[in-house]
């Protein structure tokens, strides 16, 4: 029923753009010139949860490719609109469940909004997916870690205090973990090229 309900709202909300997605506007461009416009719609940023509501699929498949969710990194064509149908006409929502992670009851907002290939749409969360996930909840977990492994749990605590005191009263500290803290951005960088625009870049050609 909520599933039903997001695509149901986003629906109501899209209608409104239907006519400037049918017939050209004539619009002002920044280089002056007017040109005929037709509106589409170019991408939804969002995090996975979102992205599960959004493409109709089971959690921990992929939203983008048929990959199967056991083996996400194997070479998979990519979902397209004209495919999801067809299997949905196809099989029963249980051989849709099982086979492709299809959630085949929903009638997904993209059946009435033109121009909304979703598969093709969905951009990655970097803040929450990358940055949040490689930083905060990555680096933090493997640091607590060590020091459990060096320290001892007994010991961790004090140890945590004592890192927080130093941060907050030193400023040669202050300066270093900036400096740490630019060099693990630096690391982290080409993955986040290569996440983004993954038809365009890889590893071999970020300049790192």
């Amino acid at each position: 029923f909520k599933r039903q309900l997001f695509h149901s709202s986003l629906t109501c909300i899209l209608c409104s753009l239907q006519p400037t997605m049918i017939a050209p506007e004539i619009i002002l461009c920044g280089d002056k010139y007017y040109q005929h416009v037709i509106y589409a719609l170019a991408a939804y940023i969002a995090d996975y949860e979102e992205q599960v509501v959004l493409s109709c699929i089971i959690q921990n498949w992929c939203p983008k490719c048929l990959t199967h969710w056991e083996s996400l990194d194997d070479d998979m064509l990519s979902h397209c609109c004209k495919h999801v149908d067809t299997v949905i006409e196809e099989f029963d929502f249980c051989k849709l469940w099982d086979m492709y992670g299809i959630v085949g009851d929903i009638v997904p907002f993209k059946n009435n909004v033109l121009h909304a290939d979703i598969y093709g749409m969905l951009s990655p969360d970097i803040f929450h997916q990358l940055i949040k996930g490689g930083f905060k909840d990555h680096l933090v977990d493997w640091v607590e870690c060590y020091l459990i492994h060096v320290h001892g749990k007994t010991q961790v605590e004090t140890v945590l205090d004592k890192i927080d005191w130093w941060y907050m009263t030193s400023i040669n500290i202050h300066i270093y973990f900036m400096d740490f803290m630019v060099f693990q951005d630096h690391s982290f960088c080409p993955i986040y090229w290569v996440v983004a625009f993954p038809s365009r870049v890889t590893l071999q050609t970020v300049d790192w």
